[in-house]
């Protein structure tokens, strides 16, 4: 029997151990609710906004740089710091393509965070200067792209009378694009060139490959028009807008064979040539 009475008040207060979780005074974060008795009963955890410490909240919390939201900005990343590139997190608001976060400027992401984008020459000449106009040779490019397996969207490195159609309009942002032009050859990926109009500056190496990566030992004269910058060298040798193969008229064409400004401005040609061939660049798509 005294056994028993030592036992009871700890009996007792197990049911006040085990009833709430938490501290008596700390209701702060709890909703409560009216019982029928007119008592508050704390039902559920509800924190408010501020106390969700996560990146993406747009909420500046102090582990934080910024915090533009789930999707980043452009001025926030996604993980909520300020966006560099080489950072390891890409950033489209600010034109990323690709980051990843090491500093060899040469591999599939360049240290400006843009991806490379090839370049060929055509694998069969598009004959002489009457083939139909730009978007013709626009065409001409991209089927030679798909079946040769070269994934993105191709155009001819070609101008004609009307600016629009110059390469540095028609290209999307070929003023501002800094990443690497590359060829397709077979093994390793060569480089040609920067971008960000470093085309006018000597080339790495010729564009000579043709999209199933070989080079080219036969054709030499490549239609074009196009000064190394981008724009039209001239309104009048254009075979007539590339409709016509008249041997009194003369297209500008520039040669494969020259890493300097002659590889797009090399000489003048009888539209009436029916071996020339077309450079093709990969734009933004």
């Amino acid at each position: 029997m005294n056994k028993l009475i030592k036992l009871l008040p700890f009996v007792i207060l197990i049911p006040f151990l085990t009833a709430c979780p938490c501290d008596e005074n700390d209701t702060d974060n709890f909703v409560t609710t009216s019982e029928d008795n007119g008592s508050e009963t704390p039902t559920e955890w509800n924190p408010t906004e501020h106390e969700l410490l996560y990146c993406g909240n747009n909420i500046l919390d102090a582990f934080e740089e910024c915090d533009e939201g789930s999707e980043g900005s452009v001025i926030c990343d996604k993980d909520c710091s300020f966006p560099t590139c080489g950072d390891g997190v890409i950033n489209t608001f600010v034109g990323e393509e690709c980051d990843d976060s090491n500093d060899n400027d040469e591999d599939d992401c360049s240290n400006d965070c843009y991806l490379p984008r090839t370049v060929f020459l055509t694998s069969k000449p598009i004959g002489s200067g009457n083939f139909g106009g730009i978007n013709v040779a626009d065409t001409f490019c991209q089927r030679d792209a798909i079946e040769h397996g070269i994934k993105g969207t191709f155009k001819a490195w070609l101008s004609d009378s009307d600016s629009n159609n110059d390469p540095i309009v028609r290209f999307g942002d070929f003023s501002t694009y800094k990443g690497w032009y590359i060829l397709p050859t077979s093994i390793t990926p060569t480089l040609v060139s920067r971008g960000n109009l470093h085309l006018q500056v000597e080339l790495l190496a010729p564009i000579n490959v043709m999209p199933n990566g070989m080079i080219d030992l036969e054709s030499d004269l490549v239609w074009s028009n196009t000064l190394a910058n981008g724009y039209a060298i001239s309104d009048f040798f254009t075979c007539d807008d590339w409709n016509s193969n008249l041997d009194r008229l003369n297209g500008s064409a520039g040669s494969r064979w020259y890493v300097n400004g002659l590889w797009t401005q090399w000489d003048l040609t009888e539209c009436s040539d029916s071996e020339v061939k077309l450079y093709c660049f990969q734009v933004n798509d």
